[in-house]
């Protein structure tokens, strides 16, 4: 029997599959990648997150999450400029912030750790799932 592909748990399913896959193919280059973006604000002055995407020549879903961090590590800031962005919607322009008003980042991890918090994200997420009732 074939699954109804209009049907809202299939597509709810099928979503969360999907954005789960994302964030787990961009996780092993997040780090470098959120290097490069705050580099080229600082290097370019202030810029939305397309912008910056554009000119990293990464896709936009790869790196508004990277922003996301980048805020709560306080190593960007909101200027309070807005510009339209390819889709005409006004999108936030950001600015480097300087490395004195950076957060504590995390401790220094070794190959290892970072293999082991890995897994223990993937143990976690396979719980959620199989708690959603959804197989992979």
């Amino acid at each position: 029997m074939s699954e109804d592909l209009f049907d809202p748990e299939t597509i709810a399913r099928v979503t969360r599959r999907t954005s789960i896959d994302a964030m787990l193919s961009v996780e092993p280059r997040a780090p470098n990648l959120r290097t490069r973006i705050w580099r080229a604000l600082a290097r370019l002055g202030p810029h939305t997150p397309d912008e910056i995407a554009e000119h990293l020549g990464e896709n936009i879903l790869s790196v508004r999450p990277q922003f996301t961090l980048l805020t709560k590590e306080n190593k960007i800031g909101d200027t309070g400029q807005r510009r339209r962005n390819d889709s005409g919607r006004e999108a936030m322009v950001w600015q480097a912030l300087p490395p004195e008003v950076w957060r504590d980042p995390p401790e220094h991890m070794t190959a290892q750790e970072r293999i082991d918090r890995l897994t223990e994200r993937v143990a976690y997420l396979e719980m959620v799932l199989t708690k959603e009732g959804i197989a992979f």
